[in-house]
């Protein structure tokens, strides 16, 4: 990512005279919006929030195009940047707004409601997105699978620190990952109080 970014950032008016260029994370349509929402979200599973200012100032910079971020996009990098705007729209239609409910849910009951809505209609949801990614997993070289995954619905778990039991019944939950993430977790808590002993 870094270095595509960088390419990006320096070759971007030379690539914009192209008729068939298109800047990196676009979220025109629903199949790179929801790429966007899982590429923040593997940023935070993998605890790797250094990418996320990176990330931000490429999806902002598609804002000087019209294409501004959405209150979804927002939500996710508002855990990490307290300070971005909340735009108040979303962008891609109601399964997003279930993303944005289980953000912002008043409640760790509410949010769990709103993601377990999510994760039950994630794969029917997701068929006619790309028809490049759907049922993927059935072509012999299987380019570019990498499994059906939800990474947004366990981003925000591993975030919030909610009680996933239930989410873990569907196939889409990376559960793995966030048994991860929150080990991780632990193990900075752990060297941060020892420091401190």
């Amino acid at each position: 990512m870094e270095t595509s970014t960088q390419f990006w950032k320096e070759h971007k008016k030379e690539l914009a005279k192209h008729s068939y260029y298109s800047g990196p994370f676009e979220w025109d349509n629903s199949d790179n919006y929801m790429k966007v929402l899982g590429l923040i979200s593997v940023c935070y599973l993998l605890q790797r929030e250094d990418l996320l200012p990176r990330l931000l100032e490429v999806i902002l910079a598609n804002a000087e195009d019209g294409l501004e971020p959405d209150s979804t996009i927002e939500d996710f990098f508002y855990y990490r940047f307290k300070d971005r705007p909340d735009t108040g729209y979303v962008q891609m239609g109601d399964h997003a707004i279930l993303i944005s409910d289980a953000i912002r849910g008043e409640t760790k009951e509410k949010q769990l409601e709103s993601l377990s809505a999510y994760l039950k209609d994630w794969y029917r949801e997701m068929i006619g997105m790309s028809d490049l990614e759907y049922q993927s997993h059935l072509d012999p070289e299987q380019n570019g699978y990498c499994g059906y995954w939800a990474f947004e619905a366990a981003a925000i778990a591993y975030l919030d620190d909610l009680d996933d039991t239930e989410l873990r019944q569907s196939p889409y939950y990376p559960k793995d990952m966030v048994d991860w993430a929150r080990e991780q977790k632990r193990k900075r808590g752990g060297e941060a109080k020892g420091k401190v002993d």
